[in-house]
């Protein structure tokens, strides 16, 4: 009798990875220089996180690491991360164990939870509920469609998240990188001046002052 060897894969949640978080991941799968590691990014293949970063540039979505022996790949694409290793053994399991360690600092955490399964069901439920609690026909039929709009609202970034940008992956380190706030300032304070006109010329046209 012989056992049949069993595979290994861990799914990992939405990811914002820096190069310092690929260092790390090819150091792992590298021993430190000792284990030849494929990287691979499209249709070239490169030595190092180095090499890497003088040939490509800026913001990529579709990324892996890859060694034969044992054969272990972390896989980053823009519909999905995993690790996958092809026997479920000790060494395996630790090599796999320490990837998910180094990663953990770029699991965006609060956008997976936001925008998972369970929160779509929770708004269909609530949207079938709800409803029959209010005792007023046009309220209830009002909030009814709040709820939808809200689904609706909630799927557009679920589409952008789960299946076009579920890895974000920058070839720089996450010092170098300007901030959400540095990088939009100017185009954040132009909107927000709007917003306050609008509001502003829309109490006027309501109640006007003259």
């Amino acid at each position: 009798m012989k056992k049949i060897a069993q595979s290994l894969r861990h799914n990992l949640p939405i990811l914002k990875v820096y190069r310092e978080h690929l260092e790390k991941v090819f150091g792992i799968l590298s021993m430190d220089g000792r284990r030849d590691v494929n990287i691979r990014h499209l249709d070239c293949e490169y030595d190092s996180v180095d090499d890497l970063c003088e040939n490509v540039n800026g913001v990529i979505q579709q990324l892996t690491f890859r060694i034969s022996d044992p054969y272990v790949s972390v896989d980053f694409s823009p519909m999905e991360a995993h690790i996958w290793a092809n026997e479920d053994d000790i060494i395996s399991h630790g090599i796999t164990s320490e990837i998910q360690c180094a990663l953990k600092p770029c699991y965006r955490k609060i956008v997976h939870s936001i925008f998972s399964i369970r929160v779509l069901w929770a708004l269909i439920i609530a949207s079938s509920i709800i409803p029959w609690f209010i005792s007023d026909l046009k309220t209830s039929k009002y909030v009814f469609v709040f709820l939808i709009l809200l689904m609706l609202l909630w799927l557009t970034p679920v589409y952008f998240y789960r299946v076009k940008s579920y890895c974000t992956i920058v070839l720089s380190k996450s010092h170098e990188t300007p901030s959400f706030w540095r990088r939009n300032r100017d185009q954040l304070i132009v909107k927000l001046i709007f917003l306050i006109v609008g509001v502003l010329l829309g109490l006027l046209v309501k109640d006007p002052p003259w």
